[in-house]
């Protein structure tokens, strides 16, 4: 992926996005954003954790998600 136009990367963040994060903010980070060529999506979630194993849950969710 380069970038986030990159097709491959628009897709990965769309299934990332279709997890329900919700109170949660997700911010993209890192390379993608740079526009350097890059083989993982980088975010930074934010927010109280307030159920502890849901939070674990979506963290663990969201790294299966592969290209």
């Amino acid at each position: 992926m380069k970038g986030i136009e990159d097709p491959i990367a628009k897709k990965q963040i769309k299934k990332l996005l279709n997890l329900d994060w919700g109170h949660y903010n997700l911010y993209l980070v890192g390379g993608l954003i740079q526009g350097w060529e890059t083989k993982d999506i980088d975010i930074v979630v934010t927010g109280p954790i307030i159920n502890h194993d849901k939070f674990v849950y979506l963290i663990k969710e969201a790294s299966k998600i592969d290209f």
